[in-house]
């Protein structure tokens, strides 16, 4: 996933605690916005064909999914 969004390592971390409450109410997405910026939609639609086993349910290539978002 880091490869996809390229980001540094601070930032990375930051975004790795922020994604600990991904699956909760409390989720904060405009923080998650501000630490992705454009890589916002890519990152978020891996992370839930990830958490819920999509990619590999329907035989998706990662980079074919990272071409379509």
């Amino acid at each position: 996933m880091r490869q996809i969004v390229n980001l540094n390592t601070r930032v990375w971390t930051n975004l790795i605690k922020l994604m600990d409450n991904f699956d909760k109410w409390d989720f904060d997405i405009f923080a998650y916005a501000e630490i992705l910026q454009e890589s916002t939609l890519i990152h978020f639609g891996f992370k839930l064909f990830q958490t819920y086993g999509l990619l590999e349910k329907f035989s998706i290539a990662d980079q074919n999914f990272n071409n379509l978002l």
